[in-house]
């Protein structure tokens, strides 16, 4: 909520969305509505409609997986850091 009042609104809008978001935390359940908080502040859209939108699509948690890192395979068409250090490139 203060990351709300943060931005650059009227104190209407920014009580309105307050509102809106204390009663989609009443009908969602905890768990759900605490990732969709957070991956509204990793997303940096703080709205009703996000976190609304991320709760009803069911998008936070798939989120959450699809922040775990999987390795890229190793082959040859995978350039690495040292290419790039090159000063001048061939082809």
């Amino acid at each position: 909520m203060e990351l709300l009042f943060e931005q650059k609104r009227y104190p209407e809008q920014l009580y309105r969305t307050c509102d809106g978001l204390l009663r989609l935390q009443g009908k969602a359940a905890p768990g759900d509505f605490d990732r969709a908080c957070r991956l509204a502040i990793d997303c940096q859209s703080y709205s009703y409609r996000f976190v609304r939108n991320v709760l009803e699509n069911d998008m936070a948690g798939h989120a959450e997986e699809a922040k775990q890192d999987t390795p890229l395979p190793v082959h040859g068409n995978i350039r690495g850091r040292d290419y790039y250090a090159q000063t001048s490139i061939t082809f």
